[in-house]
């Protein structure tokens, strides 16, 4: 048996650390954790404020989603109270499960238009502090919340991690050429669009020169090393490529 040793994210709960029990292949043994029921509380405990702090809710489909039915079995077994009371415990806030059909496409740009009018900015680190993780949540089930919110006409505060692969690439820069007649790294610096070409010279295999093959553009392109990209890439960190 593998043990681990982990310190509590919420120390006004709990102030010591638990030892977690594992088989060989990673997996918690709960049947050794079920020996002591005051250290399995606390360790679902532990789990579950871990669980939303990355997720921004707690719930029984997301967890399925996420691969922890093994905690959701472990709560309705093993919790007094279940599910309600773990969430008054942990403070985690109120939550009224919503009906099949509750987060329409239109339901969630409505409730992130609103959202966008009472904060400074609609990001996934924002709706957790807030305790909207129950739209996150649905916006993730939806798709991506860049996507969203450019669509909605939300300027998004950062592109998110995996933004720019070279399909994506190829259809903005396709665009710009076509409907422009115009693609430099000192047009697209011009039009604000430095994430762009930054993007094009790190991310795209080949870089200016295989993406101007590629489209077949035959007017001047001017090009940027990937040296030159990342002292571009300092000063557009905001953009998150």
């Amino acid at each position: 048996m593998v043990t681990e040793r982990i310190e509590v994210k919420n120390p006004e709960i709990l102030q010591q650390s638990i030892e977690i029990p594992r088989d060989r292949r990673g997996r918690i043994r709960w049947s050794v954790l079920k020996q002591n029921p005051e250290r399995l509380l606390e360790f679902i405990e532990s789990e579950v404020s871990q669980f939303y702090q990355d997720v921004g809710e707690i719930s029984v489909n997301l967890l399925t989603q996420h691969k922890r039915s093994d905690l959701h079995h472990a709560i309705f077994r093993h919790y007094p109270g279940k599910m309600g009371s773990l969430r008054a415990k942990l403070e985690i806030g109120d939550f009224s499960v919503k009906p099949n059909g509750y987060w329409t496409a239109e339901r969630i740009e409505q409730e992130v238009l609103e959202f966008s009018g009472r904060e400074s900015a609609v990001t996934a680190k924002k709706l957790k502090e807030t305790r909207r993780g129950d739209l996150l949540a649905a916006i993730h089930r939806n798709g991506h919340l860049h996507d969203l919110l450019t669509r909605i006409g939300i300027k998004p505060s950062a592109n998110p991690k995996g933004y720019w692969t070279a399909k994506r690439i190829l259809e903005e820069v396709r665009d710009i050429s076509f409907q422009e007649g115009k693609l430099s790294h000192g047009y697209l610096i011009k039009t604000k669009r430095s994430a762009l070409s930054t993007a094009i010279a790190r991310r795209y295999p080949g870089g200016w020169r295989q993406l101007k093959e590629d489209l077949n553009i035959n007017h001047s392109v001017q090009t940027i090393s990937p040296e030159e990209a990342n002292e571009d890439l300092d000063r557009l960190l905001e953009d998150n490529i």
